[in-house]
């Protein structure tokens, strides 16, 4: 699966969106990667939910040579991270025994996330913290203590915080990954509160001009724009899928064909 048409720039839009993508961030690889620092400092704001967080501290290391990865290398993530959570038949089976029999523990530990950032990117990539970003960034994240919705930016409480820790809290899936202690409070994937689709909506009316990059629906509406960046009839079948393949250690074949994609 690729994209339906060529990465727009958008240059009309003075806000973006990254919507989630499940496990397979690289969705938003092409556009990211055809964006110069410069470009993406123009945008009032940049919203990166969910897997959208990972793929933009991807991008962001990559232009601050944070990462040992040349962007090629990411053809072979997949395989990589197999090996670093220790994904196979055997393990994805047992988690799946796991989830079925409703455990609360989650499946995967915080230090095998931790373990595929350090895989690829160097040391000094841990030590920056979310105040290092540039101010437009904001990921939203589930506040599991109080149910609400908070935004990490680089200038709110959140930016003292390691960017990848808060990456971590705004993917921690309910019962696939462990959710974050961010001082006092618990947080987790936004994209998994009942009042997401709400905030999101009310997010977007609050917008001049945006951009909602997403896996499911093309749509133009007064302020803003919708792009499906992926071809599959049912992204929602498809996020499901590449969800089993990585527990299972399978290939996820759209990493190639995003990756290869994009021009940086």
């Amino acid at each position: 699966m690729c994209y339906t048409h060529p990465v727009k720039k958008h240059t009309n839009a003075k806000e973006l969106i990254f919507n989630g993508t499940g496990v397979n961030y690289s969705w938003h690889f092409p556009i990211l990667f055809d964006l110069s620092v410069e470009e993406f400092k123009a945008f009032e704001r940049a919203v990166f939910i969910s897997g959208g967080s990972t793929a933009f501290l991807i991008y962001w290391a990559l232009q601050n040579k944070l990462l040992k990865w040349k962007k090629e290398d990411f053809l072979q993530w997949n395989k990589a991270v197999r090996k670093v959570y220790r994904n196979n038949l055997a393990s994805g089976t047992s988690r799946m025994l796991q989830l079925a029999r409703g455990s609360s523990e989650p499946v995967f530990k915080q230090e095998d996330t931790l373990s595929a950032w350090k895989y690829c990117a160097h040391p000094e990539f841990l030590e920056v913290r979310l105040r290092d970003l540039p101010a437009n960034v904001q990921i939203p994240l589930i506040n599991r203590t109080s149910g609400e919705v908070e935004i990490a930016s680089p200038n709110s409480a959140f930016g003292e915080f390691p960017a990848y820790l808060v990456s971590m809290a705004a993917t921690a899936i309910p019962k696939v990954f462990p959710e974050v202690a961010l001082g006092s409070s618990v947080y987790g994937d936004i994209t998994f509160a009942k009042n997401f689709l709400p905030w999101l909506k009310e997010t977007e009316r609050g917008m001049e001009k945006f951009v909602n990059y997403n896996l499911l629906k093309n749509a133009v509406v007064h302020n803003g724009e919708y792009v499906k960046i992926c071809d599959h009839p049912n992204p929602k079948k498809m996020m499901k899928r590449d969800n089993l393949k990585f527990i299972f250690g399978v290939n996820i074949e759209s990493y190639p064909n995003n990756v290869r994609r994009s021009k940086m």
